[in-house]
């Protein structure tokens, strides 16, 4: 039984306010989330962008036929973690969106794999595999990745989350039209006080 329930004639009625002090929760929560999803999503992107940086130097030594180098380069680093990474970012989007890992997460692991694959494949001499399926694949996944840090960086949703619970542009409209009562009753007594001398 919560401590805002009224016993009336045997039977417990329950009054609004676990509803209200149920949004009260669920706003703290979102608060908490959002600090910390701030902080380390804050590290997560900037793993991200930094992965970026070094996917496109990979793909500049692919591109010249340093394929050791830029293999080497897809294994250590800020790429390292990337797939880590994702799993964080794909649960930081879950609401927004919830088919990360199915697409642009896929995207980003499956370019990396395909690149690393195809720089392999030209290392061993294997000959269906050309330089351009490198050049290919490299710019697969930078694009890949590109659309994730987009993503990532464009992401309000624990704001927009947080301002339908407290009632959006409607509550901040109401409060704005407010009325002042005790100043239109101090106007309307002074009126009366008026008149009736």
């Amino acid at each position: 039984m919560c401590a805002s329930s009224i016993i009336v004639s045997g039977v417990i009625v329950g009054s609004p306010l676990p509803a209200r002090a149920a949004n009260d929760a669920v706003l703290a929560a979102l608060q908490k989330k959002q600090t910390s999803d701030q902080m380390e999503g804050g590290a997560v992107q900037t793993r991200l962008n930094v992965a970026l940086d070094e996917l496109r130097r990979a793909q500049t030594l692919a591109s010249v036929g340093e394929y050791a180098d830029a293999r080497a380069m897809l294994r250590k680093g800020a790429l390292e973690k990337t797939r880590t990474d994702l799993r964080l970012v794909a649960s930081y989007l879950r609401v927004q969106r919830p088919t990360f890992d199915q697409f642009e997460g896929l995207a980003v692991t499956g370019g990396l794999d395909a690149f690393d694959n195809a720089m392999r494949a030209v290392q061993q001499g294997v000959t269906e595999v050309t330089q351009r399926d490198v050049d290919v694949n490299a710019k697969a996944a930078v694009s890949a990745l590109e659309e994730v840090c987009y993503l990532l960086g464009k992401d309000t949703t624990y704001e927009k989350m947080k301002q339908r619970l407290e009632g959006g542009e409607e509550k901040s409209l109401e409060n704005a039209a407010r009325r002042d009562w005790i100043a239109e009753e101090r106007a309307a007594l002074a009126d009366a006080r008026i008149g009736a001398e």
